[in-house]
């Protein structure tokens, strides 16, 4: 019925193949040209007492930071007319002369969750303040490790692969379970209860065709759908894969090599993983049980309902069951 439909046939193949894809690059996208370009324009901030830092508004600018004067910056951030604002203290200037500490006031509007202005602008501000410290230190001829009495140093026991492994195996074997268990629920309901509700369960009886091999005829139904979905399913992710690299790609090439360099800085980091081939046939002959555990139980409960809409409320708990064991782990 499926291959028959060719308008549904179509739309399953752009759905799969290209919207699915989409969904995950356009987003993803636009989020990452977004980072790289608050990482990497310039920003202007309005800066409360700006003349009571001259040597702090340089090194912002030297920075790709533009200060703004103004008289009430908390009041902007809150108007949303800036998205990071800074309030100087009259005695900045002298007390960074005289080795004082003093405090920099940074305002911004933590509501824009998904804005990284204020803390780029707050890692230039303790780059400053490094800085400064590294002088006061030079000056009085002093170690630069003076105020760091000891450092802390984490080092991994586990190799890369087996670090990698410990992440995937969290998300992996779950992920597989709930689809072996729940992909081919339709077929299974539509084969069974929904042969009993279009009243062409007895005339499938009728002829002397063994009772086992119907049976296996219609697991077989049920087996290829959820593989159909799988493969799929690792297509889509597979294609929506290739598009992220492709866009970081571009992100990475169209600009300068301070934008490459904020944005891999910013950028989860993946690498050292390997897996051997028999590792990979393992895996993908372990999926083979699950799909006719989850395929025999769509069967054997869509057999004691009397219509589609009762069996799938027969199933419904399985959805359920097939996603708590990726929850627990």
């Amino acid at each position: 019925d499926f291959l028959r439909d060719r308008r549904k046939l179509v739309w399953a193949l752009v759905y799969s193949l290209i919207l699915t894809p989409m969904l995950f690059v356009v987003p993803a996208g636009f989020l990452m040209f977004r980072t790289t370009q608050q990482l990497t324009q310039i920003l202007t901030v309005p800066v409360q007492g700006m003349a009571n830092a001259p040597g702090l508004m340089k090194y912002l600018q030297a920075n790709q930071i533009e200060a703004v004067e103004v008289t009430d910056a908390e009041s902007l951030i809150r108007e949303k007319q800036f998205t990071v604002g800074l309030i100087v203290p009259s005695d900045f200037e002298k007390r960074v002369e005289a080795g004082k500490s003093l405090e920099l006031t940074v305002v911004s509007d933590d509501s824009k969750s998904l804005d990284v202005s204020a803390s780029r602008f707050i890692a230039i501000l303790e780059k400053y303040r490094d800085e400064l410290v590294a002088r006061r230190l030079a000056e009085k001829q002093l170690p630069a490790d003076l105020l760091k009495p000891f450092t802390v140093q984490r080092r991994n026991a586990a190799t890369a692969t087996e670090t990698a492994g410990s992440t995937l195996s969290l998300i992996i074997p779950g992920f597989l379970l709930t689809l072996g268990l729940t992909a081919g629920m339709q077929v299974a309901v539509n084969s069974t209860a929904g042969e009993k509700e279009r009243l062409t369960l007895e005339p499938v009886l009728f002829p002397p065709v063994d009772r086992k091999h119907l049976v296996l005829g219609k697991l077989l139904a049920v087996l290829t759908t959820i593989v159909i979905f799988m493969v799929n399913m690792f297509i889509s992710l597979g294609l929506s894969f290739i598009g992220l690299t492709f866009v970081a790609a571009r992100l990475m090439t169209d600009r300068s090599a301070e934008t490459a360099q904020a944005f891999a800085s910013n950028a989860p980091q993946v690498g050292g993983y390997a897996i051997a081939p028999m590792d990979v046939v393992v895996a993908i002959l372990s999926i083979v049980p699950i799909m006719v555990l989850g395929a025999s139980l769509q069967l054997a409960i869509s057999t004691w309902a009397r219509s589609n809409d009762e069996a799938y409320g027969y199933l419904n708990p399985l959805s359920f069951l097939s996603s708590l064991p990726m929850i627990v782990v």
